[in-house]
């Protein structure tokens, strides 16, 4: 089944790489297994080599300056304006929104699209610095005929072989699992997925 699956990883519009890429810069994390994990990081991404570039601006934090693209604000811990995201935050945003058009993409594909969509993200931060993540929960939402094996095994072939954000997270070893439900209802909550293939 998996190879039928012709899967277009999701990178032709490059927000949430941009995401990925600036919560890494900003979230400064130091350990020599993490900077092993960054390293590899552009094999999963499949898009090669990438860029972004941010400025700090007074009274509206770190600004994004991409040409072509939307400009993101994100918190500085000196604005002080709580409608501010964290870079942690868009982290959890990359991560959703990577793993949602794997899902998605493979429901199509399926002929299993729902509905609706939704996903909602969950973590904890260590107390000590550089406080990574102790874990993370993705909580996949559907709604309409989507059969739960098949959700299951979407959600599965994002998590250990298609999202690189997931993958990146899972590597540099974040407790991930995931959640889903159908229609409201719970089908099955922190699910490990399977493990991502050995770095080469």
């Amino acid at each position: 089944m998996d190879r039928a699956i012709h899967h277009e990883p999701f990178h032709k519009d490059r927000t949430f790489n941009n995401f990925l890429t600036l919560a890494f810069q900003l979230f400064e994390i130091k350990s020599k297994s993490s900077i092993h994990i960054l390293k590899h990081f552009l094999v999963f991404s499949h898009v090669g080599f990438m860029k972004v570039s941010f400025e700090r601006k007074n009274g509206e934090g770190f600004v994004s300056n991409i040409d072509g693209k939307d400009v993101i604000r994100i918190d500085d811990h000196y604005t002080n304006k709580p409608n501010l995201l964290s870079p942690t935050d868009y982290l959890l945003f990359a991560f959703g929104g990577c793993s949602g058009s794997d899902i998605l993409n493979i429901l199509e594909k399926m002929r299993q699209m729902p509905e609706r969509y939704e996903c909602e993200l969950t973590g904890e931060r260590r107390e000590e610095f550089p406080k990574i993540f102790k874990f993370v929960n993705a909580h996949y939402k559907v709604w309409g005929n989507t059969k739960p094996e098949n959700l299951k095994k979407a959600i599965n072939l994002s998590l250990s072989k298609y999202c690189h954000v997931g993958i990146t997270l899972i590597r540099a070893g974040v407790d991930v699992t995931y959640t889903y439900s159908i229609n409201g209802k719970t089908i099955e909550s922190d699910q490990h997925p399977d493990q991502p293939p050995a770095l080469s």
